[in-house]
């Protein structure tokens, strides 16, 4: 069983392998670990889930707002959109 995913903010996720909507749902929006860059986290300060699955992101943005490693025993808060 999955107890959690980290997602990467680090580089760009075009041509990357993406995680379907089933696998989302699956996994569940609080077992997701964050990690980004402070620099791109200023650059992106909203997460933003477009996951083709309109139920699905209604219920990530519902989350309101995740937590983001952005260092070593650093964390920030992310809010989360459509």
């Amino acid at each position: 069983m999955i107890k959690s995913v980290i997602i990467a903010l680090t580089v760009s996720l075009f041509g990357y392998p993406k995680l379907s909507p089933a696998v989302i749902s699956r996994i569940g929006a609080d077992n997701f670990i964050v990690v980004a860059p402070p620099a791109k986290l200023a650059r992106t300060p909203l997460l933003r889930f477009d996951t083709g699955d309109a139920a699905l992101d209604s219920a990530l943005i519902s989350r309101r707002f995740f937590s983001v490693i952005v260092g070593y025993h650093r964390l920030r808060l992310a809010r989360a959109t459509g």
